[in-house]
């Protein structure tokens, strides 16, 4: 081999008797001798262990819709609880998030993460739609939401139907997988403040004293496989609608995202370039 050239090594190391037990991993120093005598140390090598033990995923407690008092809380709970059903069937895995979906032009496309473009278009605007008054971000139980909203008389009952769906905001509920379903009916009924406000600090995990300390990320609980994107599939949401629907966004609701996504996150980056577009659109689009 020329000199100064590099090559893959492979190493096989057995340690009698064991020095951990098994699953955990070990860190140690490495020291390579060549046949030449030459000698190369790495320090401080963690090696994990191939029988790592799983953590028992926890499961989130179930509300008993039943046991609400009041019919508000109740038809709320109701349509989340169908919500978490069809997330379950069709969720993150499909590129999909339950009952909404796109409708564009007239096609309706389930893959509600979906950003794209392609090199004929370079040039162009392609963060955010160009027609927004040609597509709209639609979703069943979330729509009856909404409806009933509407239908609600006074102040009060507005107050509890929008509390109803806030409390049910939060990382360790039942309700965390659909995060989505509840920040997109906050928004068509004017609260997306209030959402991202009880968001950020009911859905993101909080860093302890000792996660502050080491300057470390809190550690995500191990959740049931339905309930591990709450806070992605939230954000995955607001880059729909940015996308689609941008021009239904308050210049203050831009802004308070925005300053949602300020530290570092799914989709952050991809939204981050959507509000801009959208501002941009709105300076560039003269008003009707």
């Amino acid at each position: 081999m020329p000199g100064g050239a590099t090559t893959d090594l492979h190493a096989d190391f057995w340690i009698n008797p064991p020095i951990r037990r098994e699953g955990n991993a070990i860190r140690v120093d490495i020291k390579f001798v060549d046949q030449n005598g030459h000698r190369r140390t790495i320090k401080n090598v963690r090696i994990e262990s191939d029988k790592q033990k799983t953590r028992t995923p926890i499961k989130l407690r179930q509300e008993a819709v039943y046991k609400l008092e009041h019919d508000i809380e109740k038809k709320v709970a109701a349509l989340l609880k169908d919500e978490i059903t069809r997330y379950k069937k069709f969720g993150r895995r499909h590129g999909e998030l339950g009952s909404l979906h796109a409708v564009y032009k007239g096609k309706v496309g389930k893959q509600i993460y979906g950003d794209g473009w392609n090199h004929s278009q370079s040039g162009r605007r392609f963060e955010v739609v160009s027609d927004p008054q040609n597509a709209v971000i639609k979703s069943e139980n979330g729509d009856t939401l909404i409806a009933l909203f509407d239908s609600l008389e006074n102040e009060a009952e507005k107050e509890l139907f929008v509390s109803s769906l806030t409390t049910r905001l939060n990382r360790e509920k039942e309700y965390c997988c659909v995060s989505y379903l509840i920040l997109y009916v906050l928004f068509r009924i004017g609260k997306l403040e209030r959402g991202l406000e009880t968001a950020a600090t009911c859905l993101i995990q909080q860093p302890t004293w000792i996660d502050k300390l080491l300057r470390r990320k809190p550690r995500e609980p191990s959740l049931e496989p339905h309930q591990r994107h709450g806070l992605g599939d939230m954000l995955g949401l607001l880059n729909a609608l940015l996308r689609y629907n941008h021009a239904s966004f308050r210049d203050v609701e831009l802004d308070a995202i925005e300053a949602f996504i300020e530290k570092p996150m799914e989709f952050g980056e991809r939204i981050d370039e959507k509000i801009h577009s959208a501002r941009s659109f709105r300076l560039n689009t003269p008003v009707q």
